[in-house]
């Protein structure tokens, strides 16, 4: 494990080891997007603990994308004071934050869900001028770069798959068409932020099976463009992380490799990681980094126990803490001081 927590480089962020936190909706926020301190506190404590690379809960980007009730908002500048302390206080831990941006599309909870087929013109610049805008924020709050949320069914998910994108113009049909809003939003934000760094996350796999035969070639496509237009790496998930596929963890760590084999872009993997094992397992098949979303819901200091030696997390995969929406923070059936509120302290 000694190359697990040797210093690296992923792109232009330089971190102490190769374990990232995935993004978690963590139950924490206000009911109008409001960041709390209760989550300042969640990412401080995931730094003290020795993950690198924090990546925050997703953002919506404007009202019309957003998923949930308590999820956090960027789209105006109210939320920068407290993401400048939680900035300050992950850097105090010499880890890295990026923050998430995203648009719920046809799973938004607003008066006006918005899908790829019914989406005009004028839509799509606001959709991509609203990531834009985002991403100077996070920029102007010490963030570290911004992730583009291309995952889990949300608006950009919803235009690269061909099961829900069937626009007739320049943004649906062939892989490069459908990733065309995502590739705009990309390149708006390097415009506008400079050397900002920019992430992805994205799906492995298509809920219909012989769909997805095709979409390896697809993702193929889109990664050689993320590299080709400077995106410093992607986040490999699965197109439902309430689910898990039928295959012997690490998820999706075949089409994986290959994806980083052909691409030559760096990539993260997410999805059924609960031990060292399965670390060695993943960085041995080529991919850079591996990121962790329920076992640190479990044991945020799990990566602590990972540099002590050989260890499984316990975490069960049940999905309990993805079971129950509101403000008391993620309940892990194992944690015995309940919800992360009760657990900080609060």
């Amino acid at each position: 494990m000694s190359g697990v927590f040797s210093p690296f480089s992923l792109g232009p962020l330089a971190l102490k080891n190769r374990i990232a936190r995935s993004a978690t909706q963590d139950n924490l926020g206000g009911s109008q997007g409001q960041i709390t301190p209760a989550e300042a506190l969640l990412y401080q404590e995931l730094a003290k603990n020795q993950v690198a690379l924090l990546f925050s809960a997703h953002a919506y980007v404007m009202p019309e994308g957003k998923a949930s009730p308590t999820q956090n908002g960027l789209e105006d500048e109210r939320n920068l004071p407290i993401l400048e302390q939680i900035a300050g206080q992950v850097h105090e831990q010499g880890a890295k934050m990026v923050m998430q941006l995203s648009h719920a599309g046809e799973k938004s909870v607003s008066s006006r869900p918005l899908g790829p087929d019914g989406m005009s013109l004028q839509d799509l610049r606001q959709v991509r001028d609203a990531f834009v805008q985002a991403a100077m924020r996070a920029k102007r709050a010490g963030m570290d770069g911004v992730q583009i949320h291309c995952a889990h069914g949300y608006l950009l998910s919803q235009f690269l798959s061909p099961l829900q994108n069937h626009r007739q113009d320049a943004y649906g049909g062939c892989p490069e068409n459908r990733f065309r809003l995502a590739l705009e939003i990309i390149q708006g934000i390097q415009d506008a932020c400079g050397d900002l760094p920019i992430l992805i996350k994205i799906n492995s796999n298509l809920p219909d099976a012989q769909a997805d035969l095709a979409f390896e070639g697809d993702l193929e496509t889109v990664l050689h463009l993320c590299r080709q237009a400077g995106v410093a790496a992607a986040e490999v998930s699965g197109c439902d992380f309430r689910s898990f596929p039928r295959q012997a963890p690490p998820y999706y760590l075949a089409r994986a490799a290959r994806l980083r084999k052909a691409c030559g872009l760096p990539l993260l993997l997410v999805g059924g990681i609960r031990s060292d094992a399965h670390i060695r397992q993943v960085l041995e098949a080529g991919l850079d980094m591996v990121s962790l979303c329920r076992p640190l819901i479990c044991q945020p200091d799990l990566v602590l126990r990972l540099q002590q030696g050989p260890y499984t997390s316990p975490c069960l995969s049940c999905n309990q803490c993805f079971a129950a929406i509101g403000t008391e923070g993620r309940t892990c059936v194992l944690h015995t001081k309940g919800a992360d509120r009760q657990r900080l302290g609060l």
